[in-house]
């Protein structure tokens, strides 16, 4: 398995990638937890999909030869994004922020504002 070829699924956390990760290599959580320098109870909850991948995760897991920080980040906000984009208030906030260019777009700005 190459290292670097981890991050399929744009919706899923990339605590499944860890996890498989993990198995394919023939580590248990402790042991890789020991590898890359986090706390067991940390790398669990990012399997879990509780915990986020941050930057000095990615990096530690670049460190230890498992794909680019960049990469680990990148699959992190893509996730992140998937998560936020299906959020009931952030798609009501954005209808209403597209709702408001489109007025301003057909309204001068000074008449909505003046009413």
């Amino acid at each position: 398995m190459q290292k670097e070829n981890l991050m399929d699924n744009k919706s899923q956390h990339p605590g499944a990638d860890l996890e498989r990760l993990i198995k394919d290599y023939g580590y248990t959580q402790r042991e890789f937890s020991s590898k890359i320098n986090i706390a067991y109870s940390l790398l669990n909850n990012i399997i879990k999909g509780n915990r986020n991948i941050n930057l000095n995760i990615a990096l530690s897991l670049e460190a230890a030869g498992y794909g680019t920080a960049e990469k680990w980040m990148i699959r992190q906000m893509q996730h992140s994004l998937s998560i936020a984009k299906q959020d009931s208030n952030v798609i009501k906030i954005n209808e209403s922020i597209r709702t408001w260019n489109q007025l301003q777009d057909k309204l001068p700005f000074k008449f909505l504002k003046g009413h």
